[in-house]
């Protein structure tokens, strides 16, 4: 084997290795898991986290307590993705709807809103529901976390 395809066999495997999804060991036991739908993006993200960010802010709900129950695979495989809206005002209308079912959001969620940048090399992202809600998919080597800095805090 020459040293021209040796080197395009290694990057081949570089890039392999970083497209591995983050939770892979999860979502890869779930059917179409991130679905077929999503896809890489380039797109502004609004996420409830803390002030400041903790590494909890960035956990799908799979890893959080308590645990929610998915119905279906479907629900099992977005309970591994990060929620994400495309837009403060979508985020802010969501946060204030959570807020009359979930109790104690502020532990569950946070308390503030944050935005970031999320590129093609970071993950998929699916479609945006007609709320603006998206599930992220980051890759196991993304870092798109340095990329998401408080906004504000949530009413």
């Amino acid at each position: 084997m020459s040293s021209l395809n040796v080197a395009h066999t290694v990057s081949q495997n570089v890039k392999l290795k970083s497209l591995q999804f983050a939770y892979g060991t999860h979502i890869n036991q779930i059917p179409q898991c991130p679905p077929s739908s999503a896809k890489e993006c380039n797109k502004s993200g609004w996420r409830f986290t803390l002030n400041p960010h903790t590494p909890n802010c960035f956990w799908p709900p799979a890893r959080r307590s308590p645990q929610r129950v998915a119905q279906n695979n479907y629900q099992a495989c977005s309970l591994w993705a990060l929620s994400m809206y495309e837009t403060d005002v979508q985020a802010t209308l969501a946060y204030a709807q959570l807020k009359k079912m979930i109790k104690n959001i502020k532990k569950a969620v946070g308390d503030h809103l944050s935005q970031g940048s999320i590129t093609v090399d970071d993950g998929k992202c699916t479609p945006p529901d007609h709320r603006g809600h998206y599930d992220f998919h980051p890759y196991i080597n993304s870092n798109f976390t340095s990329n998401f800095n408080v906004i504000r805090q949530l009413p």
